[in-house]
């Protein structure tokens, strides 16, 4: 075994390696901390892993594959190289033979990577984020290429039949059908491909309501790092040990159209929008990209009346009602536009157009869905001929960067790993034992109700910690790179007006840049919003009806079960999708009808008030025999009054003991509990408890030997202050 300070490589081919025997050879070396993972080679899984404490100052990250195990400086492994492709370069092609390992930032999109790898002589496994892409190219090369489609009743006698008629095979996959692929190939053939993860950057963004994304992280991991590639605008962010130490390649794009792009920073994105667009001239055609339909109709009700007519919303059928008499379906786009003024309200920039036009961007940094990327702003000169665009500009406004942020993502980081091997150490010692098991279930509902984490600034909580393929509870290292991946790209281009501009004009140099136009909010403007938001709440309101009685209605018909619950939690829109989990976590324990009437009576987005619901439900639910109801029931009276302070003193050692919560002076979180528990008035300063019970028809009950209430009451501490980073933990 030869030892480095700098390198360290164990060939684990051809002995059998012992574990602690390497361990204690490692920790003679000079170094700090080590990672050390062992990997069975007959199963291709991890089995073991821990961490030494050792001594150097500097960090290292050992990581084992079948054949190898590798310890390199995380500081100076990672290379990054410029690839320089000047205005004659077509095609990545044309200055790489073949697609390198590592991660390969570029800013520009349709420069033919995916091209490089599908013609690459070795099998590939090329993972889109999205099923349409991933169709496009199948349907582009029938010949080389297979798409993996989750739903194909034929999968195996097609996958089989292009195995044999194809010497290299190409898989195209989505995060949603490339376990399909890899349980068909199993790790020994699967690891023979070459892995490629396409657009990285806008997977990042989705894993944070889409989870399953997140286990794409560890099919790259599996594999060696000369056979594994992410392509991504942004190399930076990544929070993950083993990416931060990838090589890196930059490729630097500059067969580039002529633009001639005036960019107009501002502080009010509809404002300068309307001003831009009643100043063209009134027979012009205009498209406008405004990734937001909501914003997008809010700018063509600023615009004059007789102007609005000639408008539309380009949008999918989903969105619908949200354009109201805006909409156009952008399925039956034609290359002529309908309306002559037309907004495109969804991030689709794959569209043709045959128009003569004016070109408008909008970047709204209110929002990361309608924050543009430069390789947004240089795809949407694709939506148009070069000589059909009239005029090319740019409408974006500035966003407060913190100079924390770093601070706070490295501080989620700390968190989130302290959390995930706490977890894992509990399952650990609870293995076999029945009663470590029901202990440290406990502990894990409780780390689990608080492993979730934000940064200052508007951004939403994160889940810190997920289960990654083996089971395991591990960092979430996706959905912290979200934040990264937004606080990059607001510090590169939208912290001062002059920043976008600045970076655009290295890629196009006719630009010309607008002083900050600070057009303030107009009193019309407001009205108009505030309309917006009061029809948008009731259409809410009515959606989240129509859906409880369309439950309710396949109820009576005998239609209701919980896995059709369980699979509307994962697909419709996202309140629709909530709904369902409401209902799902209740369904087992009250009759559907009072269920669904006291689901009515919230409004969505009203956590608490289904928070104060579903822990009624689910103290009513319980065993009579509870030791919580027995508590409860000895501490307190039906026909009695108690204070405040009465009920804040009774209830208090009752939480400390069965919810194992300490709130301790906390009087409103133990006042809104006991009213969970009861029902009561309260005529003036006093609660009197009224005989009866809150609901009348039992399902099925919770036993008396749950002890673990974490995982049924919705439990929550104390709201973080939203204007600073917080951890709730």
């Amino acid at each position: 075994m030869s030892r480095s300070n700098q390198d360290l490589k164990v060939d684990l081919t051809e002995e059998v390696v012992d574990f602690q025997e390497l361990e204690d050879e490692l920790a003679n070396l000079d170094l700090k901390n080590a990672f050390v993972i062992d990997f069975d080679s007959k199963s291709n899984a991890i089995t073991e892993s821990q961490t030494l404490k050792i001594k150097d100052s500097k960090q290292f990250f050992f990581s084992a594959l079948p054949a190898t195990i590798e310890a390199s400086n995380n500081d100076s492994l990672q290379s990054v190289e410029i690839i320089e492709c000047d205005e004659s370069i077509n095609y990545i092609s044309e200055k790489l033979p073949i697609t390198p390992s590592g991660i390969i930032e570029c800013q520009v999109l349709n420069i033919g990577i995916t091209y490089l790898e599908l013609h690459a002589d070795r099998d590939s496994i090329i993972l889109f984020p999205y099923e349409d892409e991933a169709k496009l190219y199948a349907k582009e090369y029938p010949e080389i290429s297979f798409y993996v489609d989750i739903q194909e009743m034929m999968f195996e006698q097609e996958i089989t039949f292009y195995r044999s008629d194809n010497n290299k095979q190409k898989f195209l996959v989505t995060p949603s059908s490339i376990s399909r692929l890899l349980d068909y190939l199993g790790q020994e053939e699967a690891l023979k491909c070459f892995f490629m993860i396409k657009d990285m950057e806008k997977l990042q963004l989705e894993c944070n309501y889409k989870p399953y994304i997140s286990t794409i992280l560890d099919y790259y991991m599996a594999y060696p790092k000369d056979k594994r590639c992410i392509c991504t605008t942004d190399y930076k962010a990544f929070s993950h040990p083993v990416l931060k130490s990838e090589d890196v390649h930059i490729i630097k794009w500059h067969h580039l159209p002529k633009r001639n792009i005036k960019v107009r920073p501002c502080s009010n994105t509809i404002g300068v929008l309307k001003e831009t667009i009643e100043k063209l001239p009134d027979t012009d055609k205009v498209l406008i990209v405004y990734t937001s339909v909501s914003q997008a109709r809010l700018s063509i009700l600023n615009l004059k009346e007789d102007i609005q007519k000639e408008c539309c919303i380009l949008c999918s059928t989903y969105n619908k009602e949200d354009t109201g008499e805006f909409y156009a379906s952008i399925d039956e786009l034609s290359e002529i536009l309908s309306k002559r003024i037309t907004f495109l309200a969804l991030n689709k920039f794959d569209i043709k157009v045959n128009d003569k036009c004016h070109l408008i961007t909008v970047s709204d940094t209110s929002r990361g869905s309608t924050t543009m990327s430069l390789k947004d702003i240089t795809s949407v000169y694709d939506l148009c001929k070069p000589d059909n665009i009239l005029s090319d500009t740019v409408i974006h406004n500035t966003i407060k960067c913190y100079d924390k942020w770093n601070d706070d993502i490295a501080l989620l980081i700390e968190r989130a790993d302290k959390i995930s091997k706490l977890q894992n150490t509990a399952d650990e010692l609870s293995r076999g034992d029945s009663s470590l098991q029901r202990l440290f279930s406990i502990v894990k509902s409780t780390i689990k109700n608080k492993a979730s984490g934000r940064i200052r600034g508007r951004f939403p909580n994160i889940k810190l910690t997920r289960i990654d393929a083996w089971n395991r509870c591990a960092v979430a290292y996706m959905n912290i790179d979200s934040l990264l991946l937004r606080t990059n790209l607001y510090k590169s281009y939208y912290d001062k007006p002059e920043c976008l501009g600045t970076a655009l004009s290295k890629l196009y140099p006719t630009i010309t840049s607008d002083k900050l136009n600070d057009n303030q909010v107009s009193k019309e403007q407001k009205e108009r919003e505030k309309e917006e938001k009061t029809l948008y709440k009731d259409k809410v309101a009515k959606g989240r009806l129509a859906v409880l009685d369309n439950i309710l209605k396949l109820h009576t018909e005998g239609k209701l079960n919980m896995p059709y619950l369980e699979m509307n939690t994962r697909r419709g829109t996202r309140a629709s999708r909530k709904i369902y989990e409401e209902v799902r976590v209740l369904y087992p324990y009250i009759s559907i009808e009072e269920l669904i009437a006291g689901l009515k009576t919230i409004k969505s987005g009203n956590r608490i008030g289904f928070k104060t619901f579903n822990n009624s439900v689910i103290y009513w639910a319980l065993d009579d025999e509870h030791p919580l109801k027995l508590s409860v029931n000895k501490a307190f009276k039906v026909g009695k009054k108690y204070s405040n302070t009465e009920i804040r003193e009774r209830m208090t050692p009752i939480i400390q003991y069965h919810l194992h919560k300490d709130w301790t002076g906390n009087e409103r979180k133990t006042i809104a509990l006991f009213k969970c528990f009861f029902k009561t008035i309260r005529p003036k300063r006093e609660y009197i408890i009224q005989a009866g019970d809150k609901f009348n028809i039992h399902k099925e009950r919770i036993s008396k030997e749950e002890n673990n209430l974490l995982k049924l009451l919705i439990i929550t501490d104390s709201q973080p202050n939203k204007s600073s980073a917080s951890i709730v933990i």
